[in-house]
C-alpha cells in the first residue's frame, strides 16, 4: 500500500511535465511606436502586417501613446507599413520569431503638397480693325 503513494507522483510529474510542452509557444509578436520626424508619439496611424506566413494582412491601430501590437503572429519574414492622412506612408521588413516580440518603431514625414494657382487676363485686342500703327 505504501508503494502507490510515490509512482502516483511519479504519473502527476510526468503528466504535468507533458502538459508543459503540449502548450509551447508557436507564435511571436510584433510591436512599437509610430511618431512623426520630431519623436512625438501619432495617435491614429494604421499599422499593417503582410506577410506569405498569414492568409490575409494583420492590422493595428496606434494609441494615444503612438503604440501598437501584433499579437500571435506566425514566425517568417514580415513587411509593416504605416499609415496616416497628411503623412508619408512609412515601410520596414522584420523577421518574427517563435516566442519573442520583435520591436520596429516607424517615423512618419508630415506630407507638404503646395498647389499654385494662376490667373489672369490677356489684354483685349480689336480683332475688327486691320490698322497697325500709332497716331503721334
Amino acid at each position: 500500500m505504501g508503494t502507490g503513494r510515490p509512482l502516483g507522483w511519479v504519473a502527476a510529474l510526468c503528466l504535468a511535465g507533458s502538459a508543459g510542452v503540449s502548450i509551447a509557444q508557436t507564435t511571436g509578436n510584433i510591436d512599437g511606436r509610430v511618431s512623426d520626424v520630431a519623436g512625438a508619439p501619432l495617435p491614429g496611424v494604421t499599422v499593417e502586417a503582410t506577410s506569405p506566413s498569414l492568409q490575409r494582412t494583420r492590422v493595428a491601430v496606434t494609441g494615444s501613446d503612438g503604440a501598437y501590437r501584433l499579437p500571435a503572429l506566425p514566425p517568417g519574414r514580415y513587411r509593416l507599413a504605416a499609415i496616416l492622412a497628411s503623412f508619408r506612408p512609412a515601410e520596414m521588413t522584420c523577421t518574427v520569431r517563435l516566442d519573442a516580440t520583435t520591436t520596429v518603431d516607424l517615423s512618419l514625414r508630415l506630407e507638404t503638397e503646395a498647389q499654385v494657382l494662376v490667373t489672369g487676363e490677356a489684354p483685349a485686342i480689336d480683332v475688327s480693325s486691320t490698322t497697325a500703327g500709332t497716331s503721334y
